[in-house]
């Protein structure tokens, strides 16, 4: 890694956001290596200056670079940075068809930590349709969006306690109580 990127690490951490910017464009043109890790930065910043649609746009690079690479883990992380973004933007169809995206690839790779990550994000989303009214279609029936985040989060339980992973077994379970507790 470049004392370059080091110095823009240090100037985003001290919330110098203009020059952690140009420190990662430079970053960016001069080590390829780690550039899908840097439009992720950039990506944070824009979101730290309030601009979404540049924060979208930084992701889908780096989605798109990840993909050229062949960087899975990458890939699956940054459908669901997607899903979030969308989320944020209250685009909750778009935000769902990410969450569904990072679940298909992980799955393919039998990645059961991501598989149940995607799994509580779509659940999210999902409990948030289902409050505001909306339906959602899936094998052109329209289905509960609760009694979907229910199940979805009852996977996830299952996947975080194979795997061990308490922290996600917790999140998985509390998530479920919220929705119980708003239905």
């Amino acid at each position: 890694m470049s004392s370059i990127y080091q110095q823009a690490i240090i100037s985003l951490d001290q919330g110098y956001l203009d020059r952690a910017e140009r420190q990662f464009r430079i970053v960016l043109q001069d080590d390829p290596e780690i550039s899908i890790d840097v439009m992720g930065h950039l990506a944070d910043i824009a979101l730290m200056k309030d601009n979404i649609h540049s924060a979208i746009r930084w992701q889908k690079r780096s989605l798109i670079l990840s993909q050229e690479l062949g960087e899975i883990h990458s890939e699956i992380e940054i459908a669901l940075r997607l899903a979030s973004l969308y989320f944020r933007k209250q685009d909750y169809l778009t935000a769902y068809h990410w969450t569904e995206e990072a679940y298909g690839i992980s799955e393919k790779g039998w990645f059961r930590k991501w598989m149940a990550e995607s799994l509580v994000a779509q659940a999210r989303v999902l409990a948030y349709l289902g409050r505001t009214g909306n339906t959602i279609k899936k094998s052109n029936k329209n289905i509960d969006p609760y009694r979907e985040s229910i199940l979805l989060l009852r996977k996830s339980r299952d996947i975080f306690e194979e795997t061990r992973d308490q922290e996600g077994f917790f999140r998985s379970t509390l998530q479920m109580g919220k929705i119980f507790y708003e239905r």
